[in-house]
């Protein structure tokens, strides 16, 4: 992985809705904390969860490919950090992104201090300099930092979608589809083309068929 620094860029900008919905050369995969300590948590779909999000990394259809997950420095940089006083340490080894994910190349690293992988980081300006669109998200946990993040994409003005067959949850099959369930309802069919709605949730085989 090579982490990159970008400079903060906390406003949004505007909700733009351009054809062409699975052109993805403007498109981001984010992963959300795929890291060993934190997929020891996962029963639900584990194999599939990993298989699916290996799957999307390598298929490079996807112009930037994120990897954010929790890294604490120190307990003070996040009130999850003292929440959550065994996760996201830096000097734990655990912390790191698992294996079948750290053989692959081409991901960019950005340290994820929040549920949202974007407060108090700089991925928003990284997908802005990239001149990112679209933001496909998968990874852990569906019903905690990857419905913030959802959420918090949709406010920033990226056209998102959360690959459902990509994300599982710690809480279960129950926790993932209620998960789904909330991001569905505030965000729902948000993107037109050709006329028509399609859901902020798809299937992997949408992107990589």
């Amino acid at each position: 992985c090579t982490y990159v620094s970008y400079t903060r860029d906390p406003s949004p900008c505007s909700l733009t809705m351009p054809q062409g919905l699975l052109d993805l050369s403007k498109s981001a995969l984010v992963v959300i904390d795929m890291t060993i300590e934190q997929i020891k948590e996962i029963a639900y779909r584990k194999a599939q969860l990993v298989e699916r999000v290996r799957s999307l990394v390598n298929c490079g259809r996807f112009k930037l490919v994120v990897d954010s997950h929790l890294w604490f420095r120190h307990e003070s940089q996040s009130t999850l950090a003292s929440l959550f006083p065994k996760v996201g340490h830096w000097d734990n080894p655990e912390a790191q992104l698992i294996p079948e994910l750290m053989e692959c190349s081409g991901m960019v690293f950005l340290e994820k201090y929040q549920y949202s992988c974007f407060t108090d980081s700089t991925l928003a300006a990284c997908l802005r300099n990239h001149n990112i669109r679209d933001v496909y998200l998968c990874g852990i946990n569906t019903d905690y930092c990857v419905l913030a993040t959802a959420l918090d994409s949709f406010y920033k003005g990226f056209r998102t979608f959360v690959i459902e067959d990509a994300v599982s949850s710690c809480n279960g099959k129950q926790g993932h589809l209620e998960g789904l369930a909330q991001i569905e309802k505030f965000m729902g069919e948000q993107v037109s083309t050709g006329g028509q709605y399609r859901q902020c949730v798809l299937h992997s085989r949408d992107l990589l068929t």
